[in-house]
């Protein structure tokens, strides 16, 4: 693995422990940083509304938390994997 990639994946596990420690309180700065380095011509629309909805906490917003507080509580009782595991045997 190229030391650029593994500083992605580095950066990559770091957001998701953000989001998995406390949504509301990161995803602003997650979101900035996003916006600060993806280059403005990728999904655009996209991230002005994802920016918008999390300032001015939108029911968008409320959707964005419940899915994050949702798969993090899944991922600490260990469901993620095994679910799909058990689905494919079924």
């Amino acid at each position: 693995m190229a030391i650029t990639e593994a500083a992605e994946r580095l950066a990559l596990y770091k957001i998701i422990d953000y989001l998995d420690e406390d949504p509301a309180e990161h995803i602003e700065k997650i979101m900035g940083l996003v916006n600060k380095f993806t280059p403005d011509d990728v999904f655009p629309t996209q991230r002005a509304a994802f920016s918008h909805a999390i300032e001015a906490k939108t029911n968008w917003y409320e959707l964005m938390m419940t899915s994050a507080t949702d798969a993090s509580t899944e991922t600490h009782r260990g469901r993620g994997s095994r679910s799909r595991e058990n689905t494919r045997r079924e």
